[in-house]
């Protein structure tokens, strides 16, 4: 359950850490908010928000490989 106040910005922040071998890795967090009048906007705007944090991370990392 969400809870949105009127006027308020809902997010999401999601991170992935890989492994670049001889006991190195690399941690990517992304943090993405957007504004949320309402709370019956909540579900659909975190979707969204969640598919373009998706799209860097992937796009961050398959810059490593």
């Amino acid at each position: 359950p969400f809870s949105v106040e009127i006027g308020k910005e809902i997010g999401m922040s999601k991170g992935v850490t890989k492994n670049m071998g001889d006991f190195e890795s690399l941690r990517v967090d992304v943090w993405l908010s957007a504004p949320c009048d309402n709370i019956s906007q909540a579900t659909d705007i975190v979707k969204d928000i969640e598919t373009v944090i998706d799209d860097i991370l992937e796009e961050t990392l398959s810059e490593y490989e």
